[in-house]
């Protein structure tokens, strides 16, 4: 069964949310970062990609949709070639819109690693659990919607 990327990333925002209202921040703003990775993988996957790196032979395991992205903007960049190259249907326009602008700016400071954050001193400040919330809206609506 395919992964259900879009699924995920709306289930991992609507988290973000409710532990945004309850007070937890830090965690609220991991949430966000892992919708906005699951948008981006949704589209890479109906852009074709996923099915390409398939028909390549490259195994599940080493794909780039594959685990976590510990750093969201790094690992974007990291498959613009892909992206540019072999990319197709109508998930593929945002995706070379979003690589091809120059460096992504979106979830700028986030990383995989604010999951270990100690909950006590809510280590993510408001402005920047603000534009996470706003980058990840963005990429559902460019990117799953």
């Amino acid at each position: 069964m395919p992964e259900q990327y879009q699924i995920a990333a709306y289930r991992h925002f609507e988290t973000a949310e409710l532990l945004a209202a309850n007070g937890m921040r830090d965690d609220a703003a991991y949430h966000l970062g892992v919708s906005g990775e699951n948008a981006i993988k949704y589209a890479m996957q109906e852009a074709g990609l996923e099915a390409f790196w398939d028909r390549c032979g490259i195994k599940k395991n080493n794909q780039p949709m594959r685990g976590h992205w510990g750093h969201l903007q790094a690992k974007v960049q990291q498959e613009l070639g892909n992206i540019n190259l072999f990319a197709t249907g109508r998930r593929s326009v945002p995706l070379q819109n979003l690589v091809n602008s120059g460096p992504v700016q979106q979830f700028s400071g986030w990383g995989i690693d604010i999951r270990y954050a100690d909950s006590g001193l809510v280590p993510i400040s408001a402005m920047d659990h603000a534009r996470w919330h706003s980058d990840a809206q963005e990429f559902l609506i460019n990117f799953v919607l």
